[in-house]
């Protein structure tokens, strides 16, 4: 993509950005969305190596749920969704903004 790039004398920075990234938006969001399952997947690993007194966003989630906190375990699942949703959101936007062929 870059050699190509170069063939077409394009040199800008910022056409180049406006060139990759709505190519790559779809895969940029797959991948998020799978790294988000899989993250959320390894719990049981992430118990077990993590060190006294560090966390994530999963962890508590988990723990809270362990101990029966259901009010928190809501809020926490909101707030990861939320997390998500402003990750995907630009990215989304920049691929529909640029006249997407895949619609």
């Amino acid at each position: 993509m870059i050699d190509a790039l170069r063939f077409a004398h394009v040199r800008n920075p910022i056409d180049v950005f406006r060139i990759i990234v709505p190519i790559y938006a779809p895969s940029i969001t797959i991948g998020i969305c799978f790294s988000f399952v899989l993250i959320l997947s390894c719990l049981g690993i992430t118990l077990l190596i993590i060190p006294a007194g560090s966390g994530s966003l999963p962890i508590s989630i988990y723990n809270f749920m362990h101990y029966g906190s259901e009010q928190a375990v809501h809020t926490l699942g909101i707030v990861l969704t939320a997390i998500l949703f402003i990750a995907l959101t630009p990215i989304y936007l920049i691929s529909k903004s640029s006249g997407n062929r895949y619609d």
